[in-house]
């Protein structure tokens, strides 16, 4: 009977090991970025846009505005997917903030960023007026698209301007402001 005993508790013990295992593998698998394509994308509030850039500080920080309804940003995504690869992730962050509606970042904003492999945090404007987040990324800015800043390691404003960039703009940005002083 003693060894019978023994013999379930170390039964229990293997499957709660195994239990164990699989719950750790669930958890990474959605940690993966499969995972988080079925979760919405956050709305970025205007008083939070501050603290994303802090956040970065010690980074060159790109923030890219665009929108799935805007030509001129879908054209330059591929730029900026490629410019982005030629930087260390150490050094340099690109960050992209869509103009669409919230519904839009259920299934399009997704779809378009895979389909060109952009794997940057990407955030959706407030629903009504995006006029603090405006505000908050330039004040100067009227919200044309699409609107690319730049801010160096110290997590100052050096480059802003509503144009549509290609590659080697977007890696010449980057290159300056990792050179700024």
């Amino acid at each position: 009977m003693k060894r019978s005993l023994a013999s379930n508790q170390s039964n229990v013990v293997a499957s709660l090991r195994w239990a164990l295992v699989l719950a750790m593998l669930a958890f990474l698998l959605c940690a993966t970025t499969a995972c988080k394509e079925h979760h919405p994308i956050p709305v970025l509030q205007g008083s939070e846009y501050r603290d994303l850039v802090e956040k970065y500080r010690g980074k060159v920080l790109l923030v890219n505005v665009w929108g799935t309804w805007c030509d001129p940003c879908l054209e330059e995504m591929p730029d900026l997917v490629a410019a982005a690869k030629q930087f260390k992730p150490e050094e340099v962050a690109v960050i992209l903030i869509a103009a669409d509606s919230l519904e839009q970042r259920e299934k399009a904003i997704p779809e378009f960023l895979k389909k060109v492999n952009a794997t940057f945090p990407c955030y959706v404007q407030p629903p009504g007026d995006p006029q603090g987040l405006i505000d908050a990324i330039d004040k100067d800015w009227g919200g044309e698209l699409p609107y690319t800043t730049v801010y160096d390691r110290q997590g100052r404003r050096i480059y802003g301007k509503a144009e549509q960039l290609d590659k080697a703009g977007f890696a010449k940005l980057m290159t300056n402001a990792l050179n700024s002083k």
